[in-house]
């Protein structure tokens, strides 16, 4: 395995070289006294380390920069205390490799002078990309044309795309078609649709593929909710209907492109710097190739990332950055790939709700955050570490990389309007015993004032929000009951315990208590602050959005602080028990293997792979 991994990362550094015209003689291999070789075989990985002159430092400080960015690479010049320079590869394997180097390959040269391959050389299976989208034809054009120049110039042609769209009408699934029809032209790649409609009136495959979900043995409530339009139906739709397939998921809201920056305020590393709208900053965009450093981590991350813990949760939740104790041992592949997210973080919604009814905030800033949006881009400086984590929380990014084979059964994602989707399918992978890993690059991500998140206007965004904190903790808790996970002897299979997690949850729910009294109260006395606060603001749109406020809190927001209580706890129950509900419609699910979308071209061997250790 270990001599499989080195060839593709190899590969996939000999593409991006070519693509930035490093070539195997004249240009930066001239600073290396006419003989490249020594030079290609460290950038290729295949040397661990580059003895340097300051000459040689100079001119490969920046390309080892732009390496680690387009790659997830670890590439750094190290200077000894003796003074000696040394360009190192500190992937963690890299420390410890005690093997020889080899030479490089007629075919990395060739890679090097700038042919790139007609197909790249992958540790995993050809995933399927699948494209989540509300629909909207010009936004799928944009996001189809930045994903798919990214992947043919680093020689990923050919895949296929599925486009799973919420086109709520056949006129809008016509012009999806169009859309899918003109990027088969001019890319090759092999785009359809899952969606919702067809362009005749008829039901799409999507809409079809959930109806004959909808017989398997539950309430039909619970089945329409499962897999309902919207991100978390439209996941579950794609984990079901896909099922043994590794995928690659990218949202619209995001392009393969990571926004780097040499400035650094305030100066010493630090991953991102954020910038307000309307301030100038020096920014350089860098293609990712997401598609290699997918692979690269979801088939080899313990030669790849750091393992740590946890990642330690912070209000906002807005990074990987904030990492808790290393593990003392390497974890099991993961489950999930994630990148991080520059351009337009994810902010919670009551940062937003503070930045708006602050009277600093300027005219523009506050009105982009009334519309859901916000006024500042997170740009990435110093690339973080690639980390492998045993718990984690942003846990469904806007790209991601999902290897089929890691869970023994497809996941499942919490079909609740109440801001757990990017929580929830990683709790379940947790409580199985999965890890995640995160990639040392990040991505743009655009939100704009309706993404397919559905956030809309702020005010909405705020009370689906409310009991994000509460029952993460209560169904982090039913799931810690649940008990064997894969690997152990005890271990009941996987619609067994998809049931006694569905029980698990139910019995939580049973039992009371989701909401603190402590919280509610703070909650509602906070809130009424606030309404009072944006009513007697001197801007129509700030009093407005008090009296948003004020209308979606409802009567209780006039009455005792109690009655506010019990309004978000009997939510919470409701929620809870919908959760249990969709557990257990799963379960029946993965025990019954509901028909794939694709034929089953996802092939008849649905076996779980070995996910203790790397394949040797």
């Amino acid at each position: 395995m270990i001599g499989r991994w080195r060839d593709v990362r190899a590969q996939g550094r000999a593409v991006a070289l070519g693509l930035l015209g490093v070539r195997p003689r004249g240009g930066l291999a001239a600073a290396f006294g006419g003989d490249p070789r020594e030079l290609f075989e460290f950038l290729l990985g295949l040397r661990l380390a580059l003895p340097l002159t300051g000459r040689d430092a100079a001119a490969l400080a920046d390309l080892l920069g732009v390496l680690n960015v387009r790659l997830a690479a670890r590439l750094s010049v190290v200077r000894a205390p003796d003074g000696t320079l040394t360009a190192r590869d500190e992937h963690p394997v890299g420390l410890r490799w005690t093997g020889a180097a080899r030479g490089v390959s007629p075919a990395e040269y060739a890679l090097l002078a700038g042919r790139p391959p007609r197909e790249r050389s992958r540790l995993g299976a050809e995933p399927l990309i699948v494209l989540p989208t509300a629909g909207r034809a010009a936004d799928v054009r944009a996001a189809l044309a930045a994903h798919c120049e990214v992947m043919l110039r680093h020689g990923h042609g050919g895949l296929r795309i599925v486009v799973a769209d919420d086109a709520p009408t056949p006129d809008a699934a016509r012009e999806l078609d169009a859309v899918c029809a003109r990027a088969r032209r001019e890319s090759g790649f092999r785009v359809t649709r899952f969606g919702e409609w067809n362009a005749d009136g008829r039901f799409g495959a999507k809409q079809v593929f959930r109806r004959r979900m909808a017989v398997h043995g539950a309430p039909r409530a619970c089945a329409e909710r499962t897999f309902a339009p919207g991100l978390p139906g439209t996941a579950n739709a794609v984990f079901a209907a896909f099922a043994g397939r590794d995928i690659v998921w990218l949202e619209q809201d995001a392009t393969p492109w990571a926004p780097t920056t040499p400035a650094r305020p305030g100066g010493g590393p630090r991953p991102f710097v954020d910038v307000m709208d309307g301030a100038s900053a020096p920014v350089r965009p860098q293609p990712v190739d997401v598609l290699h450093v997918i692979d690269r981590l979801a088939h080899a991350a313990p030669l790849e990332a750091r393992p740590h813990e946890t990642h330690t949760v912070t209000y906002e939740d807005t990074d990987f950055t904030h990492l808790g104790p290393a593990s003392s041992a390497s974890h099991p592949l993961p489950g999930m790939v994630h990148f991080h997210t520059c351009g337009h973080p994810d902010f919670r919604a009551r940062a937003s709700h503070h930045l708006a009814l602050d009277p600093g905030t300027p005219e523009p800033a506050r009105r982009s955050l009334l519309s859901g949006g916000l006024p500042m881009r997170r740009l990435l400086a110093d690339p973080p570490p690639t980390v492998s984590l045993r718990r984690w929380t942003s846990a469904f990014g806007t790209v991601l990389g999902l290897p089929a084979r890691r869970t023994p059964g497809p996941p499942t994602m919490w079909a609740t309007s109440a801001r757990l989707v990017d929580i929830a399918v990683g709790d379940l992978m947790a409580a199985l015993g999965v890890p995640g890993c995160v990639a040392g690059t990040g991505l743009w991500h655009d939100r704009g004032e309706v993404t397919d998140s559905g956030r809309g206007e702020l005010s909405s965004y705020l009370f689906r929000e409310e009991l994000l904190w509460p029952l993460l903790h209560a169904s982090r808790e039913a799931l810690g009951e649940v008990g064997a996970a894969p690997g152990d002897p005890a271990y009941p299979g996987y619609p067994a315990w998809l049931r006694a997690a569905g029980d698990a949850v139910a019995g939580r729910a049973g039992r009371g208590g989701i909401v603190p009294p402590a919280l509610g109260h703070a909650l509602w006395a906070e809130l009424r602050a606030d309404v009072r606060r944006a009513r007697r603001s001197p801007h129509a749109e700030i009093r407005a959005y008090g009296d948003a406020l004020a209308e979606r809190a409802g009567e209780t927001l006039r009455r005792t602080w109690r009655e506010h209580h019990a309004r978000m706890e009997a939510a919470a129950v409701a929620e809870l028990v919908h959760y249990a509900d969709q557990l257990r419609f799963w379960s029946a699910l993965a025990e019954r293997g509901p028909d794939r979308a694709d034929g089953g071209a996802a092939g008849d061997d649905d076996r779980t792979e070995d996910v203790r250790t790397v394949p040797g």
